[in-house]
């Protein structure tokens, strides 16, 4: 998977070793005012043959598991 920045994102995360994130960062009135970080990233073709042979998604969270949430709809990618 790539990340892709997106109509919407409104911050750029950096890493030494790791490339850009745009993201886009808001705050939830649904979840009482928490601070929500969303990020697009877009499957490779050979993402979508192991997802299409059955294969799943897989979420790794450094240091500990915060609630994320996953999902799947259509975003404007910005060139």
């Amino acid at each position: 998977m790539e990340p892709v920045k997106f109509v919407g994102a409104n911050a750029n995360y950096v890493a030494d070793g790791c490339d850009d994130l745009p993201a886009m960062v808001e705050q939830t009135e649904q979840l009482g005012g928490t601070i929500a970080v969303t990020s697009c990233w877009k499957p490779t073709e050979e993402d979508l043959k192991i997802l299409n042979e059955g294969g799943c998604v897989c979420l790794s969270v450094y240091g500990g598991q915060p609630p994320v949430s996953m999902w799947v709809q259509e975003v404007e990618i910005v060139d």
